[in-house]
């Protein structure tokens, strides 16, 4: 059996601005998505979706006639014939779309068949990577059963490619985060090590938010997608950056703050997390959503908190709850 794994991450500054270029800072976390690989006695891939309780049997020519009509389907959504919801139908055809396209990218011709088992602890539709991880894993995990030397451009660039599907228009910065861990500033398309450890965080679980990260990306584009406001979400990030390398935590709660009131703007903030927000802000806590967060319902998935001060009452006068995770330096 080959096994691979690639953990989620935690955005810190920059979530939707990302997209459009603009710097972001982001942290792996250690949670992760496995894949495992054996090989079969027939000519067929199986697949076995743990976390979904699902499973399926596919010939070679039906993995490769599938991964074509999902490619189809992106580019009616980026023609604006379809929504982006309408790309991936089901959570197992990004798995099928993720293996025709290193099927199609390296031109393997399959002899004999494998099984793919996928089990991730990630849970999807919080904004913490759990698509980027899931691809990485399986990419990592197929480089190694069929012997494939490649480099991790190489592996980046064919993952973002696949995540677009699930996002619509991916920076590639959760496949980078997957694939090498750590945390990283992502600037004008180069990824650069941080180390930011020294300063304590909190993650609070709000609730699955109600639409996906590409439909929250997509539902905003139009209120983020200008100079004026993208360069305010660029400042932010790169006062962040510099506050969090100089440990100043007055300055990292200002900045914390800014750039939760640049996402309330952006509409991504739910009435009541925003309460939430504004409750901590009390304490002269710091604290923002992390990801898309939600233009629609009353969740907005994980907010980030700044500093350990003891916030249990809260997070149960809003019946959220800690969500226990850390950073993840090495894969």
């Amino acid at each position: 059996m080959i096994t691979a794994k690639a953990p989620g991450k935690i955005i810190i500054s920059g979530e939707h601005a990302v997209v459009y270029k603009n710097p972001a800072l982001a942290r792996a976390i250690n949670i992760f998505s496995t894949t495992s690989i054996t090989k079969s006695p027939q000519k067929k891939i199986s697949l076995n979706l743990v976390n979904l309780k699902y499973n399926a049997e596919f010939a070679f020519g039906q993995i490769v006639r599938h991964t074509e009509i999902i490619r189809n389907r992106y580019i009616s959504f980026l023609e604006h014939k379809i929504s982006i919801k309408n790309i991936l139908r089901h959570p197992s055809e990004l798995i099928i779309y993720t293996i025709g396209s290193f099927i199609s990218f390296f031109l393997l011709s399959l002899i004999e068949g494998f099984a793919i088992e996928i089990d991730s602890q990630i849970p999807g539709g919080y904004g913490l990577g759990s698509s980027a991880a899931v691809i990485v894993s399986i990419l990592k995990a197929l480089i190694i059963f069929f012997a494939i030397k490649t480099d991790e451009t190489t592996l980046w660039h064919i993952g973002r490619s696949i995540e677009n599907l699930q996002h619509g228009l991916s920076s590639g910065l959760d496949i980078y985060l997957a694939l090498n861990g750590g945390v990283v500033y992502f600037a004008e398309g180069k990824f650069s090590s941080r180390k930011i450890t020294e300063v304590p965080m909190q993650f609070i679980n709000t609730g699955k938010p109600e639409a996906s990260t590409g439909v929250s990306v997509s539902s905003v584009a139009a209120k983020i997608n200008n100079a004026i406001t993208l360069n305010r979400f660029s400042d932010v990030t790169r006062a962040l950056d510099i506050a969090f390398g100089n440990h100043d935590s007055t300055l990292i709660k200002k900045y914390i703050h800014e750039n939760h009131i640049l996402l309330e703007e952006i509409g991504v903030v739910p009435l009541k997390v925003s309460n939430f927000i504004a409750r901590l802000e009390s304490e002269n806590i710091a604290a923002k959503i992390s990801g898309s967060g939600a233009v629609c319902g009353d969740n907005a998935g994980i907010v980030l908190v700044i500093g350990n001060d003891n916030i249990d009452d809260i997070v149960q006068e809003f019946g959220y709850e800690i969500f226990n995770i850390n950073g993840e330096e090495n894969v």
